[in-house]
C-alpha cells in the first residue's frame, strides 16, 4: 500500500507529541518508571514539620538506625521516624505517602504528620482536616501493627497508603513480620463488581453485543460508578505520577485496566474506547447531549488542523519542560465527581461544562489533554488511497 506525504507527516507529527511528553516529564521526575516502582524514595524532614509534632523543638538529627532525634536545647525530648525509611511502597493515587511519626520517650506515639508527597492538594487537605491521622495518638509502636483504623471516606487511596506506611513502618521497626492486614470491607467488595459490571457492559455495547437503546441507562452507570462511587477517571496526573513513581498494580488495579483497554482495545479498531465508553466526563456529556433540545455545534479548531486538546497537551508539557510545578488534577475537571473532596471551583467547571453540552457536542472532550494523549498513542488505521490498495 502507497503511503502519502501526509501520512509520513501525520505520523511524524503524533510520535513528536508523545515524545515531547514522556521528555517533558522524565524531565521534570528525574526519572522514569513506568512499569515498575523507584527504590529511592528522597523525602525532606523540615524543623517545621518536626515542631508539628514537638512544638518545642529546636533541633533535629538523624542517627545511623534512621531514628530522628528532637532536641529542645541539648535537651532531647522526643523521637520520629520517616515511614519511607522503612517502607518503599505506600502509594496513594499520586505516589508515595512519606509520613513523620513523632514518639515520646516511651515509644507511644504522640501524632502523625504528612511530609511532601505527590498526591492531590484536595484529598490531602481533607484527611489532615479529619480525625483520620489522630486515630493513632498515644498507642505505642508496636500497637500500631494490630491496630484496625477507619479509612477517611472519599480519600480511599491516600487513606490506605497512610494505613500501609503506618503499619509495616510499625512492623519493620520492632522486626516483626510484615503482613496486609487491612480488612477488605464489603463496600470495596460491591465497588469491584460494579466496577467489572460496567466493564464488561462497555465491551458488550463497543463490539454490539447489546442493544444500543440501553446505552442512555449505561452513560448513567459509568457516571455514578467509575465517576461517583470509585472516582477512577483517567487523568494527566494519573498518568505523570505513574511515569514517575510507577503503576501501583495492586491498590489501583482498577485505573490500571482502564488503561489498558483504553490502549489494547484500539488495536483491534475501536479507537477512542475510553473516552467514549469508560470515561465519566465524556458519558455525563453525551447524556446532557441527548437530553438536550438544542441543536448541537462542534468546538471550533484553534488553527487548520490544530485542535484545543492537542495545544492545551502541549502548554502542560511545556509547563513541565521547563521546571514549573503545576497541581496537574487543577488542568482537569474530574474531582467535581469527589463530592467530599472537590473545592467550589470543580463544581463550577463541572457546571460550566453540563451547560455547555446543551449546546455543543462533548465541549470539554474538545479540551480534554488525556483524551489527546489517549488518541495519540492509539492505533489509527489509514485510510486506502484505491480500491487496488482496498483489495489488499
Amino acid at each position: 500500500m502507497r503511503v502519502s506525504k501526509k501520512q509520513i507527516v501525520e505520523t511524524i507529527y503524533t510520535y513528536s507529541l508523545v515524545i515531547i511528553l514522556l521528555v517533558a516529564i522524565a524531565y521534570r521526575g528525574g526519572r522514569t518508571h513506568f512499569f515498575t516502582k523507584s527504590d529511592e524514595v528522597e523525602v525532606a524532614v523540615t524543623l517545621e514539620s518536626v515542631q508539628n509534632l514537638f512544638p518545642e523543638a529546636s533541633s533535629f538529627h538523624k542517627n545511623k538506625l534512621n531514628i530522628i532525634e528532637i532536641k529542645s536545647g541539648v535537651n532531647e525530648i522526643g523521637e520520629a521516624l520517616v515511614s519511607t525509611d522503612f517502607v518503599k511502597d505506600n502509594f496513594g493515587y499520586g505516589g508515595v505517602v512519606p509520613l513523620l511519626i513523632g514518639l515520646d520517650k516511651n515509644h507511644d506515639i504522640v501524632g502523625v504528620e504528612l511530609l511532601a508527597n505527590g498526591e492531590t492538594h484536595d484529598y490531602l487537605e481533607y484527611v489532615t482536616k479529619s480525625d483520620f491521622l489522630h486515630q493513632w495518638d498515644k498507642l505505642s509502636l508496636r500497637q500500631v501493627k494490630e491496630q484496625d483504623v477507619d479509612i477517611a471516606s472519599g480519600a480511599t487511596m491516600s487513606s490506605h497508603a497512610i494505613i500501609k506506611g503506618m503499619k509495616q513502618t510499625s512492623a519493620v521497626f520492632h522486626h516483626l513480620s510484615i503482613e496486609n492486614s487491612e480488612k477488605i470491607s464489603v463496600k470495596s467488595i460491591v465497588g469491584d463488581i460494579l466496577f467489572l459490571a460496567v466493564v464488561l457492559l462497555s465491551l458488550l455495547l463497543a463490539f454490539g453485543k447489546v442493544n444500543k437503546k440501553l446505552r442512555p441507562l449505561y452513560l448513567l452507570l459509568v457516571v455514578v460508578v467509575i465517576g461517583i462511587i470509585l472516582n477512577k477517571a483517567l487523568s494527566q496526573f494519573l498518568l505523570y505520577s505513574w511515569l514517575i513513581d510507577g503503576m501501583p498494580w495492586v491498590l489501583n488495579w482498577q485505573s490500571v485496566l482502564l488503561f489498558i483497554l483504553a490502549i489494547g482495545v484500539s488495536f483491534i479498531g475501536k479507537r477512542k474506547f475510553y473516552c467514549n465508553y469508560l470515561c465519566p466526563m465524556g458519558a455525563l456529556q453525551e447524556l446532557v447531549n441527548k437530553v438536550s433540545p438544542f441543536k448541537k455545534r462542534q468546538v471550533p479548531h484553534l488553527w487548520k488542523n490544530l485542535s484545543i486538546k492537542e495545544a492545551y497537551l502541549f502548554f502542560i508539557a511545556a509547563m513541565l519542560l521547563f521546571g514549573f510545578v503545576p497541581e496537574l488534577n487543577y488542568f482537569e475537571p474530574f474531582l467535581a465527581f469527589s463530592f467530599k473532596i472537590a473545592s467550589y471551583g470543580f463544581f463550577i467547571a463541572g457546571g460550566v461544562i453540563v451547560i455547555l453540552s446543551l449546546f455543543y457536542s462533548k465541549p470539554w472532550c474538545s479540551v480534554c489533554p488525556t483524551g489527546c494523549f489517549m488518541d495519540t498513542i492509539s492505533y489509527k488505521k489509514q485510510p486506502t488511497n484505491n480500491k487496488k490498495d482496498a483489495k489488499k
